[in-house]
């Protein structure tokens, strides 16, 4: 049985059951079996690296802006932002698992937000789109669960936002393969005919970190 969630928490999508695209990529050469099953078995935990949270934020500043200023807490002057003191560690304590930025990593968000909305073709793309949603499903030849969760899609598109140090096509077309957003866009168009959503252009917007 398909399913298509609108505000599903990242959390609960995380932790929801199902193959998603970002496990698939852990069978690809020179990947092997093995590496996925320590992967789906949790032996190699995942990990929440500055860059990874940063990417989230991102996605968040351009898909969600609503929710940007509530997504972190910006790391405040004087001893409070100073993790060394006893003020710091307090501070720090009290945000709990929410991310901290300081201000040029919340000024490079904002930035980041305003050139995809500024860009005449990215802001076209994602117009209308829903964005953030969860689909479950069964795979047809295997029977096994599968889900993913998609950046935007609607009106017959699929957009996926990516991070860059570089949006130049030479560039991002080597950072495609390096990571495989092949394998993650072949996914969602297999989850999207499933869900019963047809998709007739798959884009990504590439936008540059700095």
């Amino acid at each position: 049985m398909s399913k298509i969630l609108l505000n599903m928490p990242a959390e609960q999508y995380r932790s929801a059951e199902g193959i998603a695209g970002s496990d698939i990529k852990k069978i690809v050469p020179p990947n092997t079996p093995l590496h996925y099953l320590a992967h789906i078995k949790g032996v190699v935990p995942r990990k929440e690296t500055r860059a990874l949270v940063f990417g989230t934020l991102a996605h968040v500043a351009i898909l969600e802006p609503a929710k940007l200023e509530t997504s972190y807490a910006l790391k405040p002057e004087g001893k409070e932002g100073d993790m060394r003191t006893k003020e710091g560690k307090e501070w720090r304590a009290r945000m709990g698992d929410t991310p901290i930025l300081d201000q040029a990593e919340a000024d490079a968000l904002c930035g980041m937000r305003d050139a995809v909305l500024a860009h005449p073709v990215a802001r076209t793309i994602l117009d209308g789109l829903d964005s953030e949603v969860s689909l479950f499903a069964e795979h047809p030849a295997t029977g096994l669960p599968i889900k993913g969760r998609l950046d935007a899609i609607g009106h017959g598109i699929i957009a996926d936002v990516k991070t860059t140090e570089d949006a130049s096509p030479a560039n991002f077309a080597a950072s495609a393969a390096r990571f495989l957003y092949d394998v993650s866009a072949a996914h969602y168009l297999a989850l999207a005919e499933l869900c019963g959503l047809p998709v007739e252009k798959f884009y990504w917007v590439a936008v540059e970190k700095t």
